[in-house]
C-alpha cells in the first residue's frame, strides 16, 4: 500500500480510507504479506477487473468524443500536457490539510474558504 499511496500522492491513511467501498464492494481485496505483516497489498478481483475494463471502454469512448469534437492533435497536445502536469514533482499538492482556511492561498491572494470554484 505504501507505494500506490506514494503513486497517488496521499498518505497510507487516507488511503486506505478511500480503498474501504472498494473493498466492501468486492472490487479489491487487501492481502498481508507473508514475509512483514506490516506490509498489505491491494489486490484486483475478478469483479473489479470487469469494472476495469468496462471504465477503459467507456474512457476510450470518451477520448474518441473529445477528438471528433477538438481534433487529434489537439487532443493528443491536451493529454500531453495533462501528463506533464500530473507529472511535475515541483508542484505542491493541490490540497490543502484540513484547518488551513486561515491562510491566504499564494497563488490565489485569497483566503481558501473564498475560493471560486472553477467552471
Amino acid at each position: 500500500m505504501h507505494d500506490l499511496a506514494v503513486a497517488m500522492i496521499m498518505d497510507r491513511s487516507t488511503l486506505g480510507h478511500n480503498l474501504r467501498p472498494l473493498v466492501r464492494d468486492g472490487l479489491l481485496h487487501l492481502r498481508t504479506a507473508g514475509d512483514d505483516k506490516r506490509k498489505r497489498y491491494v489486490l484486483l478481483t475478478r469483479k473489479g477487473l470487469a469494472v476495469l475494463q468496462q471504465a477503459r471502454r467507456l474512457w476510450e469512448c470518451a477520448e474518441k468524443r473529445i477528438e471528433k469534437v477538438f481534433g487529434k492533435e489537439p487532443a493528443a497536445a491536451l493529454r500531453t500536457t495533462l501528463l506533464r502536469i500530473a507529472n511535475e514533482q515541483l508542484l505542491p499538492p493541490a490540497v490543502q490539510p484540513a484547518g488551513i482556511d486561515s491562510e491566504i492561498d499564494e497563488n490565489m491572494g485569497r483566503k481558501a474558504s473564498e475560493a471560486q470554484p472553477l467552471e
